[in-house]
């Protein structure tokens, strides 16, 4: 079991309250707000607590009290945050800490990794004319930050340019990627590619994938964000074990926006308007995900445990 051996609570200046549980291996986490009792409950799965003391919490901010147990039968630690009106959540893991930001949550509070799928000699899927997956991926991509950035995110790109990813990592090119998203304390990951099918024209469309399930929520929003904005046909959100959707501990998702070896799908990737308009659905999604609520795919019980 991991063990949850500190608990820190901070009160920034907006209100924002940040939690901080140092525990001893990166942990399991899902959570959900109680409007019944206004608790929001955080629990930490295959874990133990030898946390002996509670913190004080100061009488501003949304937090009124917070509790922390340990239901030793299930083998769960559970973390209960009183508030005083509704709040928003966002879970931000690493391999010995887990933060829990509660507030009123905006994009501009949120660090945002962004990565255009292959580079370099990876050129992805070819497509005709000399089109290549890897300059689409990316000019989406850069649009996709700036965009961000207007919103006031932090965005960190895994590249800019047509380069192999080489990073904080020895290991291959894809754990550089996610080397990169943990050392920046990314609360979001979002992967840009686009398809390619055994047969050309066999298949088209935008499809989403993800692996963990508290990248279910931003998997589903965003695909339905991209398939509204663009026309494509929806492929739907599958759960895959990508490495880059696989071993992030942030939510993550890895998005196809169309096929390459698609007549109809590559003749609107080459135009400019269309990567465009792709850029700005996926932002969209982002911006949905965040404004709803969604900071993990939290579900609302009617009433507490």
């Amino acid at each position: 079991l991991a063990e949850v051996s500190r608990l820190t609570f901070t009160l920034g200046a907006d209100g924002t309250a940040d939690i901080v549980l140092a525990t001893s291996a990166a942990v399991e986490a899902r959570g959900a707000f109680y409007p019944d009792t206004s608790e929001l409950v955080i629990e930490l799965p295959h874990a133990r607590s030898a946390i002996t003391e509670q913190p004080e919490v100061p009488a501003d901010g949304v937090v009124e009290a917070i509790e922390i147990d340990e239901d030793t039968e299930a083998r769960t630690v559970r973390l209960k945050v009183k508030v005083k009106e509704r709040v928003m959540f966002a879970l931000r893991r690493t391999y010995n800490q887990l933060r829990i930001r509660i507030g009123h949550l905006h994009l501009a509070d949120l660090t945002v990794v962004v990565d255009p799928g292959h580079g370099g000699p990876d050129q992805g899927a070819p497509g005709p004319n000399g089109l290549l997956e890897k300059e689409v991926n990316l000019d989406i991509a850069l649009r996709l930050r700036e965009l961000l950035e207007e919103a006031g995110a932090t965005v960190v790109m895994t590249r800019v340019d047509d380069t192999t990813i080489t990073g904080l990592s020895r290991g291959p090119e894809l754990a550089a990627r996610v080397a990169l998203a943990h050392q920046q304390g990314a609360d979001l990951y979002i992967a840009i590619h686009n398809n390619a099918s055994a047969r050309p024209n066999e298949r088209s469309g935008t499809e989403t994938y993800y692996t963990n399930t508290y990248s279910q929520g931003l998997a589903l929003v965003t695909q339905e964000e991209i398939v509204a904005a663009l026309g494509t046909e929806d492929g739907g959100i599958f759960q895959r074990k990508f490495f880059v959707t696989h071993h992030t501990l942030m939510p993550a998702v890895l998005v196809e926006v169309a096929y390459m070896n698609n007549d109809t799908d590559v003749a609107r990737l080459a135009d400019a308007e269309f990567r465009q308009r792709a850029a700005q659905a996926i932002f969209n999604g982002i911006a949905r995900y965040v404004s709803e609520g969604n900071l993990l795919g939290a579900l609302i019980p009617a009433s507490a445990p």
